[in-house]
């Protein structure tokens, strides 16, 4: 019987010490071997994550901290990660989230038995706060062919895959793209067309159980998010979402040729102006459940 395929989990951590702890407590609960652990600090200020990495200390056993000097950016740190990882198999798991336990052994044999799979995607559990979450729609892209991949995937992308197990080589092709003005310094959805890369290279697959999940804690802080009007935002977010289509299109001439990049084009076209539509309607929703989560956390106080 062969030996388990290793297993590599960086953690890019920021300024959220007791958010790690609960994201590395996640991995302490894991049932697999061999499972390389890095947790890449962005040069966090104090000896806070240092105290929380040493009480992992034998509970994990390689687990490798990693403190910048300087912050390098999320998405620098994202990479760092990566590059720094020996598993075969790679999976990001974010300082504020976590994983349900005993999940990654099933995930890492999914990939190992499906060869044409270049990422398994865990169920995905939202939580809109500490107490209160909802499994999400598992979105998968299984065809054997790269261009109906690609078609469900520029017709509803989502990203959320973004946190599944990889296979590291392929990982590695990938690339975050700079976006145009006014986005040229945002980090909001550079995932979709990174993981275009991999939608293009291979299947895109699921486990069936249920119990394996990715727990997403959306409703932290982040450190790169920039507070604004809804009348600003709005608009950023769909010039945004042209420049990730844009990318779309040029990633798939590239890889597949004019023909597919001409059947794409109306699919993109389309998802986008469904996409305008829905927007304001959705963001509006999204800031009254947050106005009614902070209210039911300051009642419980």
């Amino acid at each position: 019987m062969p030996d388990p395929t290793k297993v590599t989990i960086a953690i890019p951590t920021f300024r959220r010490p007791e958010m790690l702890r609960r994201a590395l407590e996640s991995v302490a609960r894991q049932n697999y071997a061999p499972l390389e652990v890095i947790v890449a600090d962005n040069a966090t200020e104090g000896d806070a994550v240092q105290a929380v990495i040493a009480s992992f200390r034998g509970r994990i056993e390689d687990l490798r901290y990693v403190r910048h000097e300087h912050n390098i950016g999320a998405l620098g740190n994202f990479m760092f990660g990566l590059t720094q990882a020996s598993g075969e198999y790679f999976m990001w798991l974010a300082d504020d989230d976590e994983l349900s336990p005993e999940s990654v052994a099933p995930l890492a044999q999914r990939l190992d038995a499906d060869h044409s799979a270049v990422s398994v995607v865990p169920y995905w559990r939202r939580m809109h706060n500490m107490e209160a979450g909802s499994v999400m729609e598992q979105r998968t892209y299984e065809s054997h062919s790269a261009l109906s991949r690609v078609l469900r995937y520029v017709w509803r992308s989502n990203d959320a895959f973004f946190y599944g197990l990889h296979r590291r080589q392929e990982l590695l092709k990938c690339r975050f793209y700079r976006f145009a003005w006014p986005n040229a310094t945002t980090i909001f959805n550079t995932t979709y067309p990174f993981l275009m890369t991999l939608v293009l290279a291979g299947r895109i697959v699921s486990v069936d159980a249920s119990s394996v999940e990715w727990i997403n804690h959306s409703y932290s802080e982040k450190s790169y998010a920039n507070p604004q009007h809804f009348w600003v935002k709005v608009p950023k977010h769909l010039l945004r979402r042209i420049n990730v289509h844009a990318i779309y299109l040029a990633q798939v001439f590239r890889a597949l040729g004019l023909w597919a990049f001409l059947v794409v084009i109306p699919v993109s076209t389309f998802s986008l102006l469904t996409e305008f539509a829905s927007e304001p309607v959705r963001r509006l929703r999204r800031s009254v459940r947050s106005k009614v989560d902070a209210l039911h956390s300051a009642e419980q106080r």
